[in-house]
């Protein structure tokens, strides 16, 4: 993120070229499924898919470009895309996730920085739940837009609590400000229409196998 032509490749020019090639094999692909992220959607207490774009980050900004380019150069091609916005992921060899972070400065006994007392809220999704929907997409013939999550909602600081309650060891914690989006939860109500309900991972048993 330092060095911001590398970024941008990774952003987009690999998405360019992965594009370029999908439709030059056009005739051996049936479905595209990208990859977004819930930070298009920006401040939302309940993200729909219809909801507009609101970047307030050049990450969203990014992925909504990608977005973009997919629409632009390969909508009009017969094949099926999928566009999921992922809220939250954690899990499996995580080390990006605010709960992988909150974890491993428990067992290093790290101090940990939270932002704005941990008030901010998010929807959390563990991988294996992400995988499951996955494959229910993939074998189906939904196309569209569809927001990968749980609908639930957790503060970071209820995070660090069942951490702390569940490992056993209390966090070092160092309180910072800074401009983030407060509230961040995904609509289910496509996802449950399109592929019925999903027993969600809950994040306290993540925490659970951490502990043993």
């Amino acid at each position: 993120i330092n060095d911001p032509t590398l970024y941008v490749d990774y952003s987009l020019l690999y998405l360019a070229e992965f594009i370029k090639c999908c439709r030059e094999n056009i005739n051996n692909i049936n479905t595209i499924l990208f990859t977004s992220s819930s930070a298009i959607y920006g401040f939302n207490k309940l993200a729909k898919e219809e909801d507009p774009y609101n970047a307030n980050s050049l990450y969203a900004s990014l992925k909504i470009s990608s977005e973009f380019l997919i629409d632009q150069y390969l909508g009009d091609l017969d094949v099926k895309i999928v566009i999921a916005r992922i809220f939250n992921m954690y899990g499996g060899n995580d080390e990006f996730s605010v709960i992988s972070s909150i974890i491993n400065s428990i067992k290093k006994d790290e101090k940990f920085i939270i932002n704005n007392k941990g008030e901010s809220i998010r929807d959390f999704i563990n991988i294996i739940d992400v995988c499951k929907i996955y494959k229910k997409i993939i074998s189906s013939n939904f196309e569209g837009k569809l927001n990968i999550c749980s609908g639930h909602g957790l503060s970071i600081k209820s995070l660090i609590y069942s951490a702390e309650k569940i490992l056993e060891k209390k966090l070092t914690i160092i309180d910072s400000k800074k401009n983030e989006i407060k509230i961040s939860i995904g609509s289910t109500e496509k996802l449950k229409k399109e592929f019925g309900n999903f027993d969600y991972i809950p994040v306290d048993d993540h925490f659970l196998l951490e502990k043993y």
